[in-house]
Parts: C-alpha cells; sequence; structure tokens
C-alpha cells in the first residue's frame, strides 16, 4: 500500500497530503484525472479537497482539520450523487475511506 507507514497520530491533512503524492503518478498514467486543493488548510478550520474524476464518475472528499469529512461521488449517466458525512480519527480510517472510494469509482491501485 505506502512505501513508509502510517502511524495513527499522524496529522490528517499529513496522511491525506502522502496519499496524493504516492497516487498522483499513477492515477496519472491512467488517464484519471486528480486534483488536490489544499488553498483553505490556513483557516481555524481548514480543509483539503481531493477530487478524482474517471470515465463517467466523479468522487471528492473534503477533510476538515477536525476530522470531518463529506464523500461524494456523482454519476454523469444518472445525475445521482451520493453524500456521506464521516467522521476521520486515524490515518488508517482515512486510508481506509480513500481506498472505498477508490473502489467505487473503479480506480482501485495497480499498486502491490
Amino acid at each position: 500500500m505506502s512505501s513508509s507507514p502510517v502511524t495513527d497520530s499522524a496529522p490528517l491533512f499529513d496522511v491525506l497530503l502522502a496519499w496524493f503524492d504516492e497516487q498522483e503518478a499513477e492515477l496519472k498514467s491512467r488517464d484519471i484525472k486528480a486534483n488536490l486543493d489544499t488553498s483553505l488548510t490556513d483557516f481555524e478550520k481548514g480543509s483539503i479537497t481531493l477530487a478524482i474524476e474517471s470515465g463517467a464518475r466523479l468522487g471528492q472528499v473534503t477533510l476538515w482539520a477536525t476530522g470531518e469529512s463529506v464523500i461524494e461521488v456523482a454519476e454523469a449517466s444518472t445525475g445521482r450523487i451520493r453524500h456521506e458525512n464521516r467522521d476521520v480519527h486515524s490515518g488508517s480510517e482515512l486510508l481506509t475511506a480513500l481506498a472505498e472510494l477508490q473502489e467505487t469509482l473503479g480506480v482501485e491501485s495497480r499498486a502491490a
């Protein structure tokens, strides 16, 4: 999964940034668009937003410094949007949420 182990005590933003750094090249090589917006991290309740677009599906995770998150998946063909609020308390919980998003979008990591 990860070249450097994630500890559950690592700040969640650091876990998300490391995940993106690790996944970005593979996603790009598969023509999957991914964007990480870190422009709102300097606020008291800062956030990072990850967006992944694959074919007719778009997934987005917004993670706040408090551990609150919103996970959204949109289907272009149906116009349906799935919206989930989730509290993330550890790095491993965040990585689980990201893996579930990748699975839902059909863009699971091919790394061993």
